[in-house]
């Protein structure tokens, strides 16, 4: 299995399981997101592929697999992704 396999593998069973969740500890505790967190840098152009198509929690694996958050200040899902995109694309 390459590892744009696994990810994707991972990246569906994570999808599959917390669709239906608002916790956000319940979402990043869930096994495939920690699977693809230990993925570490490997998994970094996957994810940044996926946020860029469609904004998601997801971002918040870059978070942990680069043990900081893309901004300060309070901002949403999707503006998370956006900077971190424009941050990992230049």
């Amino acid at each position: 299995m390459t590892v744009r396999q696994r990810f994707e593998s991972l990246l569906k069973a994570w999808k599959d399981e917390t669709m239906f969740c608002s916790i956000a500890q319940d979402i990043i505790s869930n096994s495939n997101f920690q699977s693809i967190v230990k993925m570490g840098q490997s998994a970094v152009p996957f994810i940044v592929e996926e946020i860029d198509q469609r904004p998601s929690t997801l971002v918040w694996a870059l978070n942990i697999i680069f043990n900081r958050k893309i901004s300060d200040k309070n901002i949403n899902i999707s503006e998370a992704c956006r900077l971190w995109v424009k941050t990992l694309k230049s």
